[in-house]
Protein backbone atom coordinates (compact mmCIF):
# COMPACT_ATOMS: atom_id res chain seq x y z
CA UNK A 1 0.00 0.00 0.00
CA UNK A 2 1.35 3.43 -0.91
CA UNK A 3 0.15 6.51 0.89
CA UNK A 4 1.09 10.07 0.09
CA UNK A 5 0.47 13.26 2.03
CA UNK A 6 0.94 16.39 -0.03
CA UNK A 7 0.52 19.77 1.61
CA UNK A 8 -0.42 22.77 -0.52
CA UNK A 9 1.74 25.77 -0.97
CA UNK A 10 -0.15 28.89 -1.60
CA UNK A 11 -2.96 30.92 -0.07
CA UNK A 12 -5.12 31.50 -3.11
CA UNK A 13 -5.82 30.54 -6.70
CA UNK A 14 -8.66 30.54 -9.20
CA UNK A 15 -9.28 29.35 -12.70
CA UNK A 16 -11.20 29.94 -15.87
CA UNK A 17 -12.27 28.87 -19.30
CA UNK A 18 -12.58 30.43 -22.69
CA UNK A 19 -12.73 30.82 -26.53
CA UNK A 20 -10.73 31.93 -29.52
CA UNK A 21 -9.92 35.36 -30.88
CA UNK A 22 -7.57 37.74 -29.16
CA UNK A 23 -8.58 41.02 -27.57
CA UNK A 24 -12.21 41.14 -28.73
CA UNK A 25 -15.22 39.32 -27.23
CA UNK A 26 -16.53 36.16 -28.89
CA UNK A 27 -20.27 35.60 -28.41
CA UNK A 28 -22.04 32.25 -28.47
CA UNK A 29 -25.64 31.59 -27.55
CA UNK A 30 -25.49 32.13 -23.80
CA UNK A 31 -21.78 32.81 -23.23
CA UNK A 32 -19.47 35.70 -24.16
CA UNK A 33 -15.72 34.98 -24.09
CA UNK A 34 -13.27 37.89 -23.90
CA UNK A 35 -9.59 36.85 -24.03
CA UNK A 36 -7.00 39.23 -22.67
CA UNK A 37 -4.38 40.62 -25.06
CA UNK A 38 -1.72 37.99 -25.71
CA UNK A 39 -3.99 35.02 -24.88
CA UNK A 40 -6.64 32.91 -26.57
CA UNK A 41 -9.57 30.99 -25.08
CA UNK A 42 -11.46 28.56 -27.27
CA UNK A 43 -14.66 26.59 -26.68
CA UNK A 44 -15.64 23.86 -29.16
CA UNK A 45 -19.38 24.53 -28.77
CA UNK A 46 -20.02 21.19 -27.08
CA UNK A 47 -22.69 21.74 -24.43
CA UNK A 48 -22.20 19.40 -21.51
CA UNK A 49 -19.33 16.98 -22.12
CA UNK A 50 -19.43 13.86 -19.95
CA UNK A 51 -23.01 14.48 -18.80
CA UNK A 52 -25.78 11.92 -19.28
CA UNK A 53 -29.26 11.58 -17.87
CA UNK A 54 -28.69 7.86 -17.29
CA UNK A 55 -26.22 8.23 -14.45
CA UNK A 56 -23.47 10.29 -12.84
CA UNK A 57 -20.75 11.42 -15.20
CA UNK A 58 -17.15 10.27 -14.70
CA UNK A 59 -14.74 13.07 -13.86
CA UNK A 60 -11.69 12.74 -16.16
CA UNK A 61 -8.27 12.39 -14.56
CA UNK A 62 -6.52 15.76 -14.73
CA UNK A 63 -3.81 17.83 -13.08
CA UNK A 64 -6.19 19.08 -10.39
CA UNK A 65 -6.93 15.59 -9.09
CA UNK A 66 -3.45 14.14 -9.68
CA UNK A 67 -1.16 16.83 -8.26
CA UNK A 68 -3.31 19.83 -7.39
CA UNK A 69 -4.33 21.32 -4.06
CA UNK A 70 -7.53 23.30 -3.75
CA UNK A 71 -7.33 26.93 -2.68
CA UNK A 72 -10.43 28.96 -1.88
CA UNK A 73 -11.37 32.32 -0.46
CA UNK A 74 -14.55 31.33 1.31
CA UNK A 75 -17.27 28.74 1.89
CA UNK A 76 -20.85 28.64 2.98
CA UNK A 77 -20.98 28.05 6.72
CA UNK A 78 -22.34 24.50 6.65
CA UNK A 79 -21.77 21.14 4.99
CA UNK A 80 -21.48 19.69 2.42
CA UNK A 81 -20.13 22.70 0.53
CA UNK A 82 -17.54 23.63 3.17
CA UNK A 83 -15.43 20.50 2.57
CA UNK A 84 -11.89 21.32 1.38
CA UNK A 85 -11.17 19.40 -1.80
CA UNK A 86 -14.74 19.30 -3.17
CA UNK A 87 -13.67 21.25 -6.22
CA UNK A 88 -11.07 18.64 -7.25
CA UNK A 89 -12.16 15.35 -5.63
CA UNK A 90 -12.98 13.55 -8.88
CA UNK A 91 -16.73 13.39 -8.17
CA UNK A 92 -19.48 15.35 -9.94
CA UNK A 93 -22.66 16.24 -8.09
CA UNK A 94 -24.25 18.93 -5.94
CA UNK A 95 -23.06 17.48 -2.63
CA UNK A 96 -19.49 17.44 -3.95
CA UNK A 97 -19.46 21.08 -5.04
CA UNK A 98 -17.83 24.21 -3.62
CA UNK A 99 -19.96 27.32 -3.05
CA UNK A 100 -18.64 30.78 -2.38
CA UNK A 101 -19.89 32.44 0.78
CA UNK A 102 -22.87 34.78 0.63
CA UNK A 103 -21.64 38.32 1.16
CA UNK A 104 -18.11 37.63 -0.09
CA UNK A 105 -17.55 40.52 -2.49
CA UNK A 106 -14.48 38.98 -4.16
CA UNK A 107 -14.90 35.19 -4.14
CA UNK A 108 -12.50 32.93 -6.00
CA UNK A 109 -11.45 29.29 -6.09
CA UNK A 110 -8.42 27.67 -7.64
CA UNK A 111 -5.75 25.02 -7.81
CA UNK A 112 -2.13 25.10 -6.61
CA UNK A 113 -0.24 22.69 -8.90
CA UNK A 114 2.84 22.42 -6.70
CA UNK A 115 5.11 22.91 -9.73
CA UNK A 116 5.21 24.54 -13.15
CA UNK A 117 3.03 23.07 -15.90
CA UNK A 118 2.40 23.68 -19.57
CA UNK A 119 -1.34 24.46 -19.36
CA UNK A 120 -3.45 23.81 -22.46
CA UNK A 121 -7.08 23.49 -21.32
CA UNK A 122 -9.43 23.68 -18.34
CA UNK A 123 -13.03 22.87 -17.47
CA UNK A 124 -15.62 23.25 -14.73
CA UNK A 125 -19.33 22.85 -14.09
CA UNK A 126 -21.93 23.82 -11.54
CA UNK A 127 -23.39 20.30 -11.32
CA UNK A 128 -22.45 17.88 -14.06
CA UNK A 129 -24.06 14.57 -13.22
CA UNK A 130 -26.05 14.05 -10.09
CA UNK A 131 -26.36 10.73 -8.30
CA UNK A 132 -28.63 9.65 -5.48
CA UNK A 133 -25.82 7.27 -4.49
CA UNK A 134 -23.69 10.35 -3.81
CA UNK A 135 -26.38 11.91 -1.65
CA UNK A 136 -28.09 14.18 -4.17
CA UNK A 137 -31.85 14.52 -4.21
CA UNK A 138 -33.90 12.04 -6.21
CA UNK A 139 -35.78 13.13 -9.31
CA UNK A 140 -33.45 12.98 -12.28
CA UNK A 141 -30.21 14.46 -13.46
CA UNK A 142 -30.12 17.29 -15.99
CA UNK A 143 -31.81 20.51 -15.02
CA UNK A 144 -32.28 19.76 -11.34
CA UNK A 145 -29.88 22.41 -10.05
CA UNK A 146 -29.68 25.24 -12.55
CA UNK A 147 -29.01 28.12 -10.16
CA UNK A 148 -25.71 29.57 -8.88
CA UNK A 149 -23.98 29.33 -12.27
CA UNK A 150 -24.63 32.59 -14.17
CA UNK A 151 -22.37 35.62 -14.14
CA UNK A 152 -18.88 36.81 -15.06
CA UNK A 153 -15.89 34.50 -14.49
CA UNK A 154 -12.27 35.69 -14.70
CA UNK A 155 -9.48 33.18 -15.38
CA UNK A 156 -6.09 33.95 -13.85
CA UNK A 157 -2.72 32.19 -13.77
CA UNK A 158 0.42 32.58 -11.67
CA UNK A 159 4.01 31.38 -11.88
CA UNK A 160 4.82 32.47 -8.34
CA UNK A 161 5.44 29.75 -5.76
CA UNK A 162 3.64 31.75 -3.08
CA UNK A 163 1.39 34.35 -4.77
CA UNK A 164 0.33 36.88 -2.18
CA UNK A 165 -0.86 39.97 -4.03
CA UNK A 166 -2.93 40.85 -7.07
CA UNK A 167 0.28 41.58 -9.00
CA UNK A 168 1.23 37.88 -8.74
CA UNK A 169 -1.73 36.97 -10.97
CA UNK A 170 -2.25 37.43 -14.71
CA UNK A 171 -5.76 37.45 -16.21
CA UNK A 172 -6.17 35.26 -19.30
CA UNK A 173 -9.66 36.60 -19.97
CA UNK A 174 -13.30 36.51 -18.89
CA UNK A 175 -16.33 34.32 -19.61
CA UNK A 176 -19.80 35.77 -19.16
CA UNK A 177 -22.24 32.90 -18.49
CA UNK A 178 -25.65 34.24 -19.56
CA UNK A 179 -27.92 31.22 -20.14
CA UNK A 180 -28.91 28.08 -18.22
CA UNK A 181 -31.25 26.75 -20.90
CA UNK A 182 -30.93 22.98 -21.47
CA UNK A 183 -33.91 22.33 -23.75
CA UNK A 184 -31.64 22.02 -26.79
CA UNK A 185 -28.30 20.27 -26.25
CA UNK A 186 -25.77 22.03 -28.42
CA UNK A 187 -28.11 25.00 -28.70
CA UNK A 188 -28.22 27.66 -26.03
CA UNK A 189 -25.33 27.54 -23.58
CA UNK A 190 -26.20 25.49 -20.47
CA UNK A 191 -24.20 27.10 -17.69
CA UNK A 192 -24.54 24.32 -15.12
CA UNK A 193 -23.03 21.64 -17.43
CA UNK A 194 -19.33 20.89 -17.79
CA UNK A 195 -17.57 22.90 -20.51
CA UNK A 196 -13.94 22.60 -21.53
CA UNK A 197 -11.87 25.42 -23.01
CA UNK A 198 -8.50 25.42 -24.75
CA UNK A 199 -6.22 28.15 -23.40
CA UNK A 200 -2.97 29.41 -24.91
CA UNK A 201 -0.63 32.34 -25.33
CA UNK A 202 -0.63 33.85 -28.80
CA UNK A 203 3.17 33.63 -28.69
CA UNK A 204 5.12 31.11 -26.62
CA UNK A 205 3.98 28.49 -24.09
CA UNK A 206 1.39 29.11 -21.40
CA UNK A 207 3.08 28.02 -18.16
CA UNK A 208 1.50 28.12 -14.69
CA UNK A 209 2.12 26.97 -11.13
CA UNK A 210 -1.46 27.79 -10.20
CA UNK A 211 -4.80 28.76 -11.70
CA UNK A 212 -7.67 30.56 -10.09
CA UNK A 213 -11.19 31.47 -11.08
CA UNK A 214 -12.79 34.69 -9.86
CA UNK A 215 -16.49 33.93 -9.63
CA UNK A 216 -19.82 35.72 -9.08
CA UNK A 217 -21.00 35.83 -5.46
CA UNK A 218 -22.83 32.69 -4.31
CA UNK A 219 -21.60 30.65 -7.30
CA UNK A 220 -21.24 26.86 -7.10
CA UNK A 221 -18.20 25.21 -8.73
CA UNK A 222 -17.89 21.45 -9.19
CA UNK A 223 -14.68 19.86 -10.47
CA UNK A 224 -12.32 22.58 -11.57
CA UNK A 225 -10.23 20.58 -14.06
CA UNK A 226 -6.80 21.56 -15.44
CA UNK A 227 -5.01 19.81 -18.31
CA UNK A 228 -1.38 20.07 -19.41
CA UNK A 229 2.08 18.60 -18.88
CA UNK A 230 4.79 19.17 -16.30
CA UNK A 231 7.96 21.12 -16.99
CA UNK A 232 9.33 19.36 -13.89
CA UNK A 233 8.37 15.71 -13.29
CA UNK A 234 5.58 15.61 -10.65
CA UNK A 235 5.14 13.01 -7.92
CA UNK A 236 4.09 9.72 -9.62
CA UNK A 237 0.54 8.66 -8.80
CA UNK A 238 -0.26 5.88 -11.29
CA UNK A 239 0.62 2.98 -8.96
CA UNK A 240 -0.78 4.36 -5.73
CA UNK A 241 -3.38 2.21 -3.97
CA UNK A 242 -4.34 4.93 -1.50
CA UNK A 243 -3.33 8.61 -1.49
CA UNK A 244 -4.29 10.66 1.55
CA UNK A 245 -3.72 14.43 1.54
CA UNK A 246 -4.30 16.53 4.65
CA UNK A 247 -5.04 19.49 2.39
CA UNK A 248 -7.43 17.36 0.34
CA UNK A 249 -10.85 15.94 1.16
CA UNK A 250 -10.78 15.35 4.92
CA UNK A 251 -14.31 14.98 6.34
CA UNK A 252 -14.74 15.99 9.96
CA UNK A 253 -17.28 16.23 12.75
CA UNK A 254 -16.06 19.20 14.72
CA UNK A 255 -12.30 18.60 14.63
CA UNK A 256 -12.60 14.78 14.63
CA UNK A 257 -11.78 13.09 11.32
CA UNK A 258 -14.65 10.88 10.11
CA UNK A 259 -13.12 10.06 6.71
CA UNK A 260 -9.80 10.80 5.06
CA UNK A 261 -10.64 10.47 1.38
CA UNK A 262 -8.50 8.50 -1.07
CA UNK A 263 -7.27 10.62 -4.02
CA UNK A 264 -6.01 7.59 -5.99
CA UNK A 265 -9.59 6.94 -7.23
CA UNK A 266 -9.45 3.38 -5.82
CA UNK A 267 -11.96 4.22 -3.09
CA UNK A 268 -9.59 3.10 -0.31
CA UNK A 269 -10.64 5.80 2.14
CA UNK A 270 -9.21 5.87 5.66
CA UNK A 271 -11.89 5.72 8.36
CA UNK A 272 -11.46 6.09 12.10
CA UNK A 273 -10.80 3.45 14.65
CA UNK A 274 -10.36 6.21 17.22
CA UNK A 275 -10.65 9.56 15.48
CA UNK A 276 -7.59 11.78 15.10
CA UNK A 277 -8.05 15.54 14.64
CA UNK A 278 -7.67 17.83 11.64
CA UNK A 279 -5.37 20.73 12.53
CA UNK A 280 -5.52 23.69 10.11
CA UNK A 281 -1.90 24.78 10.63
CA UNK A 282 0.48 22.10 11.90
CA UNK A 283 3.38 21.49 9.49
CA UNK A 284 4.97 24.59 7.94
CA UNK A 285 1.69 26.42 8.46
CA UNK A 286 -0.25 23.81 6.45
CA UNK A 287 -3.07 21.46 7.52
CA UNK A 288 -2.33 18.04 8.99
CA UNK A 289 -4.13 15.13 10.62
CA UNK A 290 -2.96 14.90 14.23
CA UNK A 291 -2.73 11.56 16.04
CA UNK A 292 -2.63 11.42 19.84
CA UNK A 293 -0.71 8.28 20.91
CA UNK A 294 -2.00 8.46 24.47
CA UNK A 295 -5.58 8.18 23.21
CA UNK A 296 -4.52 5.56 20.61
CA UNK A 297 -5.83 7.65 17.71
CA UNK A 298 -5.76 5.68 14.47
CA UNK A 299 -7.30 5.36 11.02
CA UNK A 300 -7.99 2.17 9.08
CA UNK A 301 -7.42 1.57 5.36
CA UNK A 302 -9.26 -1.50 4.01
CA UNK A 303 -7.36 -4.68 3.15
CA UNK A 304 -8.85 -4.30 -0.34
CA UNK A 305 -6.22 -1.62 -0.90
CA UNK A 306 -4.01 -4.41 -2.22
CA UNK A 307 -6.63 -6.19 -4.26
CA UNK A 308 -7.99 -8.16 -1.29
CA UNK A 309 -4.57 -9.43 -0.15
CA UNK A 310 -3.92 -8.87 3.54
CA UNK A 311 -1.32 -6.14 3.84
CA UNK A 312 0.56 -7.94 6.64
CA UNK A 313 1.36 -10.78 4.23
CA UNK A 314 2.27 -8.65 1.22
CA UNK A 315 5.10 -6.55 -0.13
CA UNK A 316 4.23 -2.87 0.01
CA UNK A 317 5.68 0.60 0.47
CA UNK A 318 4.31 3.41 2.59
CA UNK A 319 5.42 7.02 2.14
CA UNK A 320 4.45 9.45 4.88
CA UNK A 321 5.04 13.15 5.41
CA UNK A 322 4.75 13.56 9.18
CA UNK A 323 6.15 15.46 12.13
CA UNK A 324 6.61 14.05 15.64
CA UNK A 325 6.27 16.39 18.61
CA UNK A 326 9.02 14.63 20.57
CA UNK A 327 11.83 12.12 20.11
CA UNK A 328 9.93 9.67 22.31
CA UNK A 329 6.83 9.68 20.09
CA UNK A 330 7.34 8.23 16.62
CA UNK A 331 4.92 7.85 13.72
CA UNK A 332 3.63 4.29 13.60
CA UNK A 333 1.74 2.27 11.01
CA UNK A 334 0.21 -1.11 11.79
CA UNK A 335 -1.19 -3.91 9.63
CA UNK A 336 -4.08 -6.20 10.42
CA UNK A 337 -2.84 -9.21 12.34
CA UNK A 338 -0.28 -7.28 14.37
CA UNK A 339 2.30 -6.25 11.79
CA UNK A 340 3.81 -2.83 12.38
CA UNK A 341 5.99 -0.43 10.48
Amino acid sequence: MNTKSQPGIFPAVATALVLLSVGSPVAFAGVVISPSAGFSITWDGNDGDFHTDAGPAPAPMNLSTMVGTQIQSSFFGGPPHNVPGNVNNGTYGNVSSWISAVGDVNPWVGIDLGGQYDLNSLAWSRDNGMSTANGDSAGGFSGQFTDRSLGLYTVQITNSVTPATATDWTSIGTLDYQSSDDTIVGGLFTAFYRHEYDVAKTSGTLMATGVRLLVPGGTAIDELELYGSASVQPVPTSDLQSWLKADGDVVTSGTDVTRWSDHSFNGNHATPGISPSLVPSAINGLPAVQFNPIENDHLNIPGAALGGIQIANSDYEIFVVAKSESAGIQFLTAAEGGGTG
